[in-house]
């Protein structure tokens, strides 16, 4: 017998002794479901209580110089963690307007829970001594924070 034929036989004998011992190898396949929450943080603001309708802009109209006026708008946490929040303005046009326009709210920094809905009155402001501007616009950014309250 020649060298390469005895080598085929032992190939063809270890690859029939592995197919024998794979067939009699029991297995057993247990699985394990997981499941989670992922953290997310975010707020969304509604024009009425049951926060059906969005909130994008606030038309402040025709305001002089010298008053202050107001918006109630709902402010309703669409996540999953506790939060409190925080408010700046800005990109004032004209950016001369912005020492004589005052955005703010009367959010007091209480702990926003998860699908808690609060009223949050936003307010503008224009100082008595503005002049010059005939029209505005700026952007509340509103950042909420997660908390542990």
């Amino acid at each position: 017998m020649s060298h390469i034929a005895r080598t085929i036989g032992v190939i063809l004998v270890a690859a029939f002794a592995l197919t024998l011992l794979a067939v009699a190898v029991s297995t057993y396949t247990y699985r394990i479901s997981c499941n989670g929450l992922i953290k997310a943080i975010g707020v969304d603001f509604f024009q009425d209580q049951q926060c059906t309708t969005s909130l994008t802009a606030i038309d402040w109209g025709l305001v002089g110089p010298g008053s202050t006026h107001y918006k109630t708008a709902y402010c309703k946490n669409t996540q999953n963690v506790p939060v409190t929040m925080v408010l700046a303005t800005e990109n004032f046009n004209p950016s001369a307007a912005e020492p004589y326009i005052e955005g703010a709210w009367n959010y007091t920094g209480q702990t926003l829970k998860p699908g808690q809905v609060i009223p949050v009155q936003f307010s503008l402001t224009i100082a008595a001594n503005i002049t010059g501007i005939e029209s505005f616009s700026f952007v509340y950014v509103v950042t909420a924070v997660e908390t542990t309250g």
